[in-house]
């Protein structure tokens, strides 16, 4: 009876509803999950695995590497020499955010920081593209530009200092454009309606998705994007690395079933 009982209470804790509420400390749930990168592996590899539910294929540029000198988590991060290092993957219609929310977070370690250094890159043509990136000048930016003018420009001041592990989060919800450095917003919330507009040409994470253009020189780890779910971090950041929300609500219940 007791383990009935047990059994019961484990159910009810680990529902769905509660698994992705617990998806802003330490899992994802990959119904909603874009791209889930933890950027594990071995030393110099240059296999980068999307553990979301659509896998996506993930192309390694330049000396784009797995680096098991330094991580947040896992014991390896992705290392980005600045000179031309980027990861891409073909457009989707996973990071067609519309007017809807939307999160994508991550931990980056600096190794130089006197030049812009982009996160997400994606470009249709000279006058079409969204950046986000951490600009030279001391900010931290998003922009959405439709036919050479920046429908949506998000921008917050952040001097961040090499050799540091941050974690910053973009996300919208609702018209609410906010940023977040080590689960403390950062600047005010910007209101815009405009629709994050859909994109063609590949998608670069530490640089342009076709060129490298605005490198990333320092390391990316437990590298995450989420449509449809605006996911506020936990003060400090997230304590562990993503797991698949799913995977533990299963585990869960094989071990508290029974008797």
């Amino acid at each position: 009876m007791l383990n009935k009982t047990l059994s019961l209470l484990t159910l009810i804790l680990i529902s769905p509803a509660l698994c992705f509420a617990a998806s802003t400390t330490s899992c994802y749930d990959v119904d909603d999950t874009s791209l889930m990168l933890h950027m594990d592996g071995t030393d110099e590899s240059t296999t980068f695995t999307d553990s979301d539910n659509g896998a996506k294929s993930i192309t390694a540029n330049g000396h784009a590497q797995i680096d098991t000198a330094k991580s947040q988590f896992g014991g390896a991060s992705g290392k980005f020499d600045g000179t031309g290092d980027w990861l891409s993957f073909a457009d989707t219609d996973d990071i067609h955010f519309d007017t809807g929310a939307f999160t994508i977070d991550f931990w980056v370690y600096f190794a130089d920081v006197s030049a812009s250094r982009s996160f997400l890159y994606q470009r249709q043509d000279a006058t079409n593209e969204i950046v986000f990136f951490w600009n030279a000048a001391g900010t931290l930016d998003f922009t959405v530009q439709d036919a050479g003018s920046n429908v949506i420009a998000v921008s917050n001041a952040w001097s961040p200092s090499i050799d540091v592990w941050y974690h910053v989060t973009l996300l919208r919800t609702g018209n609410d454009f906010k940023m977040y450095v080590d689960g403390a917003q950062i600047g005010s919330t910007a209101t815009d309606a405009s629709a994050v507009s859909n994109k063609t040409g590949a998608i670069g994470i530490g640089g342009r998705g076709d060129t490298g253009a605005l490198p990333m020189h320092g390391w990316l780890d437990e590298y995450r994007i989420v449509k449809g779910v605006a996911i506020v971090p936990p003060s400090g950041g997230p304590s562990s690395a993503y797991t698949d929300c799913d995977a533990v609500r299963r585990r869960v219940v094989l071990m508290g079933g029974g008797n």
